[in-house]
């Protein structure tokens, strides 16, 4: 048995933005049609440093194996200056049950939350539509999912302006960085928290 690991690099290198979008469309879809198995979320607290650890498991009939995210949510990470959940994904084969992949699954889930909040956003969003606005509360450790959801929006539709509220002039420079690939105004209100 050969079993593939992807790194946060690897799996940034083998999915394109555009691949990520689509899989979160069939996935929204599989929900609205039933064709979605997941047992839930199982897991633990530890009251003594108030971490979580925590598994995901689900598949998409005729569509995937089953996969699992088992990660752990430690709070004190972001004064660490690390992302507040660290997971794997493991991807099991559909007939056999044996592993067929195991990946880095913070760079799963950021990617996973941009391409979602981008097919939702593209979805719902008036076709005449000049302007996105996002509003954004921090969130302890919440800046990769943030800046990847920015990276989402401009590949499912472009807008002539994006509007967000920031909490700094330096999260204004990280989101104007963030989309600095397509041609879009950017204007930000600043709020400090």
């Amino acid at each position: 048995m050969s079993l593939l690991v992807l790194s946060d690099s690897d799996i940034r290198a083998v999915l394109s933005p555009r691949q990520a979008i689509d899989s979160q469309r069939a996935a929204y879809l599989a929900v609205a049609e039933g064709r979605l198995s997941a047992s839930g979320v199982t897991s633990a607290r530890d009251p003594a440093d108030d971490s979580l650890t925590f598994a995901h498991t689900g598949a998409i009939a005729g569509l995937t194996g089953v996969t699992c995210k088992f990660g752990m949510q430690a709070s004190g990470n972001a004064a660490r200056g690390l992302p507040s959940v660290h997971a794997i994904v493991t991807v099991l084969r559909p007939d056999t049950g044996e592993p067929l992949a195991c990946l880095n699954g913070t760079a799963v889930t950021a990617l996973r939350t941009a391409a979602g909040v981008a097919a939702a956003a593209d979805v719902l969003a008036r076709p005449d539509a000049g302007r996105l606005g996002r509003i954004r509360r921090k969130a302890p450790g919440s800046g990769s999912p943030i800046r990847w959801a920015n990276w989402g929006y401009g590949i499912v539709s472009p807008r002539s302006r994006l509007s967000a509220a920031v909490s700094s002039h330096r999260g204004a420079a990280r989101i104007r960085n963030s989309i600095s690939e397509r041609s879009a105004t950017c204007s930000f209100s600043i709020h400090p928290s």
